[in-house]
């Protein structure tokens, strides 16, 4: 079984996610690869998502944290389903 993390590491790599980021900061790579390193460090070092929340509103807008969020609750909904469904998760 997957767990939440290694969900969201793989979340960080989607194209949409990562066109979002982009559009974000205005199509500046740096800033959204700088994002991504924080956002990685950010998620091995916080044990809650509210700690995660917390770290992240430290740095960035509110605008990317709700963003970021949206996506940590689309993969926890993702495993919820994935764990109940006996390995099969639903589009």
């Amino acid at each position: 079984m997957k767990s939440l993390y290694t969900q969201i590491f793989r979340g960080i790599k989607d194209l949409n996610f990562q066109m979002e980021i982009l559009e974000h900061f205005n199509w500046d790579e740096e800033e959204s690869a700088a994002f991504n390193k924080m956002f990685s460090e950010a998620l091995n070092n916080s044990s809650t998502a509210e700690e995660l929340k917390i770290k992240l509103s430290d740095n960035y807008s509110d605008e990317l944290v709700d963003l970021v969020f949206n996506l940590v609750q689309s993969y926890e909904k993702d495993l919820i389903d994935d764990q109940n469904n006996g390995g099969d998760i639903e589009a």
